[in-house]
């Protein structure tokens, strides 16, 4: 592992604990976390619209419910947890292989693609 993985890692599981245990016990949704300023601005809700207060539902083991703030939250955190451990694991060739199949310049299209249909599924439906 480099050098600045390693002190990411060791710096970055602390913080991610911190507010892993923030989101457990302080609800989004009754205390002041940050605004979206996407929807302070323009009324809509961006892609990311509803997913602190998905985290505070599923740290409480409410997935249906965090489901509803934010769906392709739930169905995106896999995918991320996933290419954290593949990016701080080692692997080796296979790692690589892993990398550019999921997360390569195809997989990076098909993410955006889906993100924005999400946005303007939101944005029509208004959910």
């Amino acid at each position: 592992m480099e050098r600045w993985a390693s002190k990411l890692l060791i710096f970055g599981l602390p913080v991610a604990g911190l507010l892993l245990w923030l989101y457990y016990w302080y609800d989004p949704a009754l205390y002041a976390f940050p605004k979206c300023p996407f929807l302070l601005i323009t009324g809509y809700k961006c892609p990311g619209c509803g997913s602190q207060r998905a985290l505070h539902l599923l740290l409480h083991g409410e997935m249906g419910a965090a489901g509803r703030m934010n769906p392709l939250f739930l169905l995106a955190l896999p995918y991320v947890l996933f290419g954290l451990v593949l990016e701080y694991s080692g692997w080796g060739k296979r790692q690589f292989v892993l990398r550019s199949r999921w997360y390569g310049y195809t997989a990076t299209r098909l993410v955006l693609a889906v993100v924005l249909v999400f946005w303007a599924a939101r944005t029509l439906w208004h959910f």
